[in-house]
């Protein structure tokens, strides 16, 4: 038979194979093995049972299919780059793998599973990660030289693992994923260029967990976008909206459609001591504070430099505890302790009022103190609004109405400094 050099060996083969001069099919027990070698590597077909179908309409017989029963492993190994010892391998295990070849029977067309199987990349390079695919069934199609073109699983789930760094003490958590669906694409070389997960679609790297209907990978890009009631979690916060796209370089988000999104208030670096060590965050007052969370809705969000800017477009409402701001545009920059709204702001300050002074106590009574009365609301509205939290000074512009109890102010600019402590109120307006 031709083919890219193949050799079989099995405990038992058909009695009459060595008598036909053309060889139409072939049917092992016993340990069967077919190995065969191609400029591009060594791929080895394992089973408790392997059957053969050859076309021989040519003069010589030519592998068509080849099908693995009772414990498949196909193993496929490339050859090793240029000063690499060891070359990338794919094994795929399951209760049966079907190969179907390419016209001239030289090259894998397509590898099928008929069975729940477990798919293993395993890099030839150290440092790279091991990723191993689980799923009911597999189709994987190959270009020419057995060059992996596309894969599709059904109930797929995926581990990644990543090796230890030099200066780890430990590797780093796996990630996992899991969906109804999966579909992979490769480009020329046989790397992924784009990965495809649909149907309830989760993933799970330590801390952090997202979830989606649709999950779409784009290597050239370096993005991965969720779709259909997407969701992102972890440690510092959470974020739900119809699409997330998460930039893999920078680390940067735009979500759009009934954004919601929670961060959690940041710990700060002790002035002393440990350089690592953290103190929890502080009251600071103001319109921004780090001894709370910071919750935002929105039609659209959008981090840059590194999430160090957050962006709240289209009907955007940001509020901690009672205090809130609204407009068609809130920015934050939560490092620089600054705040910026644009279009039809409003802000909204609950300020709490003291108890009154006690009046003088009887001779050996301790003076009772007056309970504070109901928080006063300071609302403030305008075209514009520039907060600074270092100062604690808020600059509203244009068409500015303040309200304050029974207190109108209106005015084209007014500038605010509020009191420092975490009960804020407002100091003084000019």
């Amino acid at each position: 038979p031709t083919g890219p050099n193949p050799s079989y060996h099995a405990n038992e083969l058909p009695e009459d194979l060595i008598e036909k001069a053309v060889l139409t099919a072939i049917g092992a027990r016993g340990q069967p093995r077919l190995r065969s070698e191609s400029r591009s590597g060594v791929t080895t077909l394992e089973g408790g049972r392997v059957q053969m179908e050859f076309d021989d309409r040519q003069s010589d017989s030519v592998l068509q299919t080849e099908v693995a029963l009772d414990g498949a492993r196909l193993r496929n190994e490339g050859r090793p780059a240029a000063g690499e010892k060891t070359a990338d391998a794919q094994v795929l295990e399951s209760a049966t793998v079907e190969l179907r070849m390419q016209e001239g029977g030289e090259w894998i067309e397509q590898i099928l599973t008929h069975a729940p199987g477990t798919l293993r990349l395993l890099p030839g390079e150290a440092k790279a990660p091991r990723r191993t695919l689980q799923g009911n069934r597999f189709w994987i199609e190959y270009a020419k030289n057995n060059q992996i073109e596309s894969f599709r699983a059904d109930r797929a789930e995926t581990l990644t693992e990543y090796p230890k760094g030099p200066k780890e003490k430990e590797a780093p958590p796996p990630a996992r994923t899991w969906s109804d669906g999966l579909n992979a694409a490769f480009d020329a070389k046989g790397e992924g260029s784009r990965l495809e997960q649909w149907g309830s679609f989760r993933y799970q790297e330590g801390d952090q967990r997202a979830r989606a209907e649709k999950a779409t990978l784009d290597q050239a890009a370096a993005t991965i976008l969720l779709e259909g009631e997407a969701s992102t979690w972890d440690g510092n916060g959470t974020l739900s909206a119809a699409t997330i796209r998460l930039d893999q370089k920078s680390g940067d988000v735009v979500a759009e459609g009934s954004v919601e999104s929670t961060q959690q208030a940041p710990a700060k670096p002790k002035k002393s001591g440990p350089a690592k060590a953290t103190e929890p965050a502080k009251p600071e007052g103001g319109l921004l504070s780090d001894a709370s969370p910071m919750h935002a809705r929105a039609h659209r969000m959008r981090t840059e430099q590194g999430r160090k800017v957050v962006r709240f477009e289209q009907n955007a409402v940001v509020w901690q505890g009672s205090n809130r701001v609204e407009g068609q545009m809130v920015e934050i920059r939560r490092e620089e302790g600054k705040l910026l709204a644009e279009g039809k702001v409003r802000s909204l300050l609950e300020e709490k009022q003291a108890g009154e002074k006690p009046a003088k106590a009887e001779a050996g009574r301790k003076p009772a103190k007056k309970p504070a009365g109901p928080p006063m609301l300071l609302l403030i509205s305008a075209a514009k609004l520039n907060y600074d939290d270092g100062t604690r000074k808020a600059v509203y512009e244009k068409d500015v109405v303040m309200k304050r109890g029974e207190l109108t102010v209106r005015a084209a600019e007014l500038t605010a400094w509020f009191s420092e402590g975490e009960e804020s109120s407002l100091e003084k307006a000019e």
